[in-house]
């Protein structure tokens, strides 16, 4: 039985005085609390009309009529919410390492959930492989957070990876343009290049977390080895010398190099950390020092 999510209070209570920021203005359909691309009657003042008969006589800005004697109306901000897609990579390649990545990934998610939900945000959570596997209808309200977080402590790793593809499926999920994160260690030998781009075709506002564990950004290995590929079962032997970790270090540098470099022509926001790190520290430092989430306005 997998691990359920629990969090303390203390990093509750923290989430519940930041939300994810978006840098568009939303467009969603129901109340929330982000400024709207629509002028309705929420309490942010947006611009000022001439009054016209039938406008609410609350909205009229006396202290002009006073002084020009004529009506005009206060336009207001409308607060709408916005869909927070928090997709999870579930590949076989995600239950590796130590401290596991998909362990990270999953409190990971838990937590963008629960920020999202505390902020009257939709959030929908979507797994797959090299595939769409899984989905979870749009919840909201923070009384939704614990079947959330049961769910995503029971989405099972398995399987190869196409990152690619399985971002592409969820188009059929017809979500509106938002917010959308995607937490994976990007190990997809058919690429997401395609993914990623597809997700910002729809309009979201994208975040990628890349997960990898110490081995994988820092091997201590020497010696003649076998390594097992956990999704194929291909091996490969290889001798294990200073030169070749050398080697490895040199071409991961480039591979994250690449990765920060694309999402950088596309407006997305590339981060990557440890699985040795929390998922408090994930959200309440490295989002946060990345712009990615942000206090409430007050």
């Amino acid at each position: 039985m997998a691990d359920e999510i629990v969090f303390d209070s203390e990093f509750l209570q923290g989430l519940e005085r930041l939300r994810l920021v978006m840098r568009r203005r939303a467009t969603g359909a129901h109340a929330g609390e982000r400024r709207s691309q629509k002028k309705g009657s929420s309490v942010e003042f947006a611009d000022f009309r001439n009054y016209v008969a039938g406008d609410d006589l609350r909205q009229v800005d006396w202290n002009a009529y006073g002084r020009l004697e004529r009506m005009f109306t206060k336009l207001f901000m409308e607060e709408q919410d916005t869909t927070v897609l928090l997709y999870l990579d579930t590949s076989a390649s995600m239950a590796w390492g130590v401290p596991s990545k998909g362990l990270l990934a999953k409190r990971t998610i838990g937590a963008l959930a629960y920020l999202t939900l505390v902020g009257f945000d939709r959030v929908v959570i979507a797994a797959g492989n090299d595939r769409l596997r899984e989905f979870r209808p749009p919840a909201r309200g923070r009384g939704s957070a614990p079947d959330l977080w049961h769910y995503i402590a029971g989405l099972p790793f398995g399987g190869r990876t196409d990152l690619a593809r399985a971002l592409r499926e969820t188009g059929r999920l017809g979500l509106r343009s938002g917010i959308a994160v995607v937490v994976s260690d990007l190990l997809s030998p058919s690429g997401w290049e395609e993914g990623l781009q597809y997700l910002c075709h729809r309009r979201h506002e994208v975040t990628v977390i890349e997960i990898l564990s110490p081995d994988e950004l820092n091997p201590d290995l020497a010696g003649d080895l076998r390594l097992i590929d956990s999704e194929t079962g291909e091996t490969r032997d290889i001798s294990v010398t200073p030169g070749l970790l050398a080697a490895y270090a040199q071409r991961l540098a480039a591979r994250q190099e690449d990765i920060r470099r694309f999402c950088h022509s596309h407006g997305i926001t590339y981060l990557s950390v440890s699985s040795a790190r929390k998922a408090e520290d994930v959200i309440l430092d490295v989002l946060r020092g990345a712009g990615v989430a942000g206090r409430c306005r007050p």
